[in-house]
């Protein structure tokens, strides 16, 4: 109610305007157009959109595209596809149910958009690194390292395994200072250098190759819809296209297995993409070699589907956003499972739902992976649990469920 009400504001309108669109500068006056987006944008946030344009059929949340018999698990490969981590000043870590912890622990590679700039003062280690900058615009999204230090610890997200994309419509709302420090941040806050996407180097798109035994996954990020612009800082779609780049041709001198794009994209809180982003789609797979496409921006949950031999997870959702969006509350953690040539065999989507609930947040977490870790903060306003366990007072569980089966419809006998 809180963003419906800043909606109708003069600031609210041309803010608002300003990330409803694919892609778009940001918004500094509000003419007919700009108010009708606005108010849009509202409605959808309310009461997201189920319509279904490109007419996508969708697949189920869970598919076996292998028989276990022809597998070999013992070198199989997990990849978890995680949504948008926004955060803005006020916000707390979530408490997370252990189920996602154990799903944490079996990954050997976790795949994540941080939607903030990170450049809050961090309290945790007294550090003096935070940025006092006027945001670019209306929305204040920022994080600080401790924040992010103790989502991580509460998923228990292993910083190892760690691959976090920072391409997307909210990097520049600090501005070049704040792009700037939040890959400082990035790079350096758990203790290594971190693998990060979507950031460009000496103008070109980044390529972050992760070598897990005779697999070779090539991991890049861009963003399609954007705030602000900065020359020469997160990589966009014609960057990933350009001839001079030449994705297909490093994919096959980087002696790449598995191509995996993480694109912010689509339209947010509509539940099934555009004919367009179908299209860039086919084209990424089919002309640029991309194997997977994990996608990010709507904040609500959007289909999977297979295009020749790629596979689109069109919109992952928000694991960390606390809204009081309905439907913005789902989400999913992907799971992919890559046999030793780089083929996907089987994947699941497995839902979960952010809620409101004052919480004591653990200070020590016994991780499933057998690490311990210490998370130095308190208290939590929200938690993290599976669809089965939302009370159905007022048919809420089976709202949630219906929904996701919307989206990856069960398979029938």
């Amino acid at each position: 109610m809180k963003n419906l009400k800043y909606a109708l504001t003069a600031t609210g309108l041309a803010a608002m305007a300003s990330i409803s669109a694919t892609p778009i500068q940001a918004a500094t006056t509000c003419d007919a157009s700009c108010i009708w987006q606005a108010l849009e944008w509202s409605f959808y946030y309310v009461v997201p959109s189920t319509d279904n344009e490109a007419n996508i059929q969708g697949m189920p949340s869970h598919k076996q595209l292998v028989p276990l018999s022809l597998r070999n698990p013992e070198t199989e490969k997990r990849v978890l596809l995680l949504g948008d981590l926004k955060a803005m000043n006020s916000d707390t870590p979530p408490w997370v149910h252990p189920d996602i912890r154990a799903l944490m622990a079996s990954a050997d590679l976790v795949l994540l958009n941080i939607e903030a700039p990170v450049t809050l003062p961090d309290p945790a280690n007294n550090s003096t690194n935070g940025l006092d900058l006027n945001l670019n615009q209306s929305f204040n999204f920022q994080a600080s390292e401790a924040f992010l230090r103790s989502t991580y610890a509460q998923y228990c997200i292993d910083p190892n395994k760690l691959i976090t994309t920072v391409a997307n419509n909210h990097a520049g709302d600090r501005e070049q200072a704040g792009w700037d420090q939040t890959l400082a941040s990035l790079t350096t806050m758990v203790g290594k250098p971190a693998a990060i996407v979507g950031n460009q180097v000496n103008g070109y798109a980044k390529v972050e190759t992760i070598d897990l035994d005779n697999l070779r996954f090539g991991i890049v990020g861009w963003t399609q819809v954007e705030n602000t612009n900065l020359e020469n800082a997160w990589t966009r779609l014609e960057d990933v296209q350009s001839t001079t780049f030449g994705i297909k041709n490093l994919k096959s001198s980087l002696g790449i297995d598995t191509l995996i794009g993480a694109v912010h994209w689509e339209r947010e809180f509509h539940h099934f993409p555009e004919a367009a982003t179908q299209q860039t789609a086919s084209n990424l797979i089919n002309n640029f070699g991309f194997d997977i496409i994990a996608g990010h921006h709507p904040h609500v949950l959007q289909p999977l589907e297979q295009i020749d031999d790629g596979f689109v997870f069109y919109s992952l959702g928000s694991i960390s956003a606390n809204y009081s969006n309905f439907y913005g509350q789902l989400f999913g953690i992907t799971e992919v499972v890559l046999s030793e040539t780089g083929a996907l065999v089987e994947y699941q989507v497995h839902p979960y739902v952010q809620r409101n609930n004052d919480n004591v947040l653990p200070g020590t977490i016994q991780c499933p992976d057998g690490r311990t870790v210490t998370d130095l903060s308190r208290e939590t306003k929200w938690e993290i649990v599976p669809i089965s366990e939302i009370n159905n007072f007022w048919g809420t569980r089976t709202s949630l469920q219906e929904r996701f089966d919307l989206v990856f419809p069960p398979e029938t006998n």
